[in-house]
């Protein structure tokens, strides 16, 4: 039926293929942007934290994708079902406001988005010239390292069934 049940070649290798490709793409846009600050003159070292924030991101985003990839093989509505919750996610998550707007009962439900910390830290960084608080890059790295193994644990699981469905 599909290329992945003819070729032996094991399952991870498919997403770490994108995701160091996606990598390659985030490191020459980050090498980018930070030459940009500093032709700007507002590459301080707190800006130099993007880089620990945009590696946290790759591992909470990889770890949530697999995950999704994998549960979608077996339940398909999960591929429409990630569009709208990341349209929802992205309004929830304070990327264009600032969570102070927002009234305490929403503040206190903020911690549990693990984008919040994330974008809080670049925030912190960028916009405010902080340090980012510890909690900005180890909540979406201990997030993502969760999922990742989750998300490996099933993949390996479930490798049969998913080399005859694909």
């Amino acid at each position: 039926r599909g290329l992945v049940s003819k070729v032996a070649i094991p399952l991870w290798l498919l997403p770490l293929s994108v995701l160091v490709a996606e990598g390659l793409v985030a490191a020459v846009m980050l090498g980018a942007f930070l030459v940009l600050l500093g032709l700007n003159g507002a590459l301080g070292v707190s800006a130099l934290w993007v880089v620990l924030l945009v590696a946290a991101v790759l591992v909470l985003v990889l770890g949530l994708g697999l995950l999704l990839s994998v549960v979608a093989v077996f339940l398909p509505d999960v591929r429409e079902a990630t569009g709208v919750l990341l349209q929802a996610g992205f309004w929830l998550t304070p990327i264009v406001y600032v969570v102070d707007i927002l009234p305490i009962w929403a503040q206190f439900w903020m911690q549990f988005n693990p984008f919040f910390w994330v974008v809080s830290g670049f925030q912190q960084a960028l916009a405010y010239g902080e340090v980012p608080a510890l909690a900005t890059w180890l909540v979406p790295l201990g997030v993502g390292s969760g999922l990742l193994v989750m998300a490996l644990w099933l993949l390996v699981r479930s490798e049969a069934a998913l080399r005859d469905r694909l």
